[in-house]
């Protein structure tokens, strides 16, 4: 199914992008975990989205498609990957205050358990999928693969290894299809949702 052209996300589309993640990740495990609340959910994980790709768009490979229908987001990994004055400039270093006292509590646990176990799994120099999302009346029509496929023909050019962490089963077969292997797997702390672990080796 044809798609729109995959481009790098400008300064300018931050905000529309941001959008974009919090409509796509509404009903996701981890929101759901967050912000136990639907009814208010969308405004503080809209802010959080924000932050989030002004981080993309400030220190790592950020792509979209030209109708922002899609975002992914790319971090190359670093010692120094989310120090505080990258967290200050992008904006994430107010998160605390988007999840509230007891979203704060649950979103550490689960930010902790996968810090650790990120560099159990991979230690060699990699690619982090740190953020996809396609605006949900566009799912399912190719758009994920089309924003996928770059970074990773662009991967296995660098011999580099890719690196993401998924909550939600349905979609292991669709990562599995672009060579994504499961290393590990486990339940967040605190009754935290399932994570799974996947390893791409450069092809």
């Amino acid at each position: 199914m044809t798609t729109s052209p995959i481009v790098s996300l400008s300064k300018s589309q931050i905000q529309l992008a941001g959008e974009l993640i919090a409509r796509a990740f509404f009903d996701d495990p981890l929101s759901i975990y967050i912000w136990q609340n639907p009814a208010a959910r969308l405004k503080p994980l809209i802010k959080q989205s924000v932050s989030t790709v002004r981080y993309g768009v400030m220190y790592g490979e950020t792509f979209t498609t030209t109708d922002v229908s899609g975002l992914v987001i790319w971090l190359k990994s670093s010692a120094d990957e989310f120090n505080v004055w990258r967290s200050i400039r992008s904006g994430l270093i107010f998160s605390p205050f988007f999840y509230g006292r007891d979203g704060l509590k649950r979103i550490m646990h689960v930010v902790n358990y996968s810090a650790e176990m990120h560099k159990k799994v991979i230690q060699e120099p990699h690619w982090y999928l740190m953020q996809i999302g396609v605006e949900p009346a566009k799912q399912r029509r190719g758009v994920g693969k089309s924003l996928l496929e770059p970074m990773l023909a662009r991967a296995d050019k660098e011999q580099r290894a890719c690196y993401l962490e998924m909550m939600e089963e349905k979609m292991l077969i669709f990562y599995q299809s672009f060579g994504f292997k499961v290393v590990a797997e486990g339940a967040s702390p605190a009754g935290g949702p399932k994570i799974w672990f996947m390893v791409r080796r450069p092809q």
